[in-house]
């Protein structure tokens, strides 16, 4: 009786065992099915993220691009707004202009002179302009080999050249006396000697050409009479020379110009820049 229960018992235990084996199963059926599906999300997420990043790499190129775009757009945009307020433009510059008519027949011309078109060449040197005369004969000894006849007619070659000191120095003197006191007394210089000053008239009208006509720097212009008139001047004598004396001397002249032109009907106008007190001015 007692072995009859131990074996309906094992039995029990067995079922028992059998169901819960079946059950894991059914587990682990479950987990390796949730499993599958967790390495296809994967792959497909793998998939989604490596067209991600291509599509990252495109846009940044397109970003790229773009901003080139903007900054190219940026100073198209800042070149077509500059004026003559705001940049060194004169103001005629605001005035839009029609385009310029195409070169004829598709050709641009080219600098000198244009076929067809008649020759044009500087007068030569007269005699009394003329410093010196070089004369190049043959030798002798060729002409004698040759049977050569030599000719009243030259070829001809003017050749103009700086000379080593391109300028005189005069140095004027007043005597001086002393009186029976012992007072100095000087002889009187010439007003128009003693106003020049260092540089004579030629030379302070080539400063103020200089100066108004070629828009060249004091400091530019000390360089040029130090460098190739070997004439050293300081800045602030060449200064005083345009701002000073030649202003001092041009003002009688400008004043008859300016007199002149409130007279006339029609007057003409041509753009100049200019600086003033720090600031960019137009005349």
């Amino acid at each position: 009786m007692q072995n009859d229960l131990t074996i309906k018992q094992l039995l029990e235990r067995l079922e028992a065992l059998e169901a819960e084996v079946a059950a894991l199963r059914r587990e682990n059926r479950q987990r390796h099915l949730a499993n599958e599906m967790l390495r296809l999300d994967n792959e497909r997420l793998h998939h989604d993220n490596e067209q991600f990043r291509r599509d990252n790499e495109h846009l940044r190129g397109e970003n790229q691009q773009l901003r080139q775009d903007n900054r190219q757009l940026r100073h198209e945009i800042a070149r077509l707004k500059k004026n003559s307020s705001n940049s060194s433009k004169p103001p005629s510059s605001d005035i839009v202009k029609p385009p310029k008519d195409p070169p004829r027949r598709g050709r641009k011309r080219t600098i000198g002179g244009q076929p067809g078109h008649p020759r044009h060449q500087r007068p030569p040197f007269d005699g009394n302009q003329i410093d010196r005369i070089c004369l190049h004969e043959l030798p002798p000894r060729e002409v004698r080999r040759r049977r050569l006849r030599p000719l009243d007619s030259w070829h001809v070659l003017q050749q103009v050249e700086l000379i080593e000191k391109p300028y005189a120095v005069t140095e004027h003197r007043a005597r001086c006396h002393v009186t029976p006191s012992g007072r100095i007394v000087q002889a009187p210089m010439p007003p128009e000697i003693r106003r020049a000053g260092l540089l004579g008239p030629n030379l302070t009208a080539l400063v103020g050409w200089l100066k108004a006509c070629a828009h060249v720097s004091h400091s530019r212009i000390g360089g040029f009479f130090r460098d190739v008139l070997n004439l050293p001047i300081s800045g602030g004598h060449l200064a005083n020379c345009s701002t000073g004396k030649l202003s001092e001397a041009l003002k009688p002249a400008y004043e008859e110009a300016a007199s002149a032109l409130r007279q006339e009907a029609v007057l003409g106008s041509d753009e100049t820049g200019h600086r003033h007190r720090r600031g960019r001015y137009w005349t």
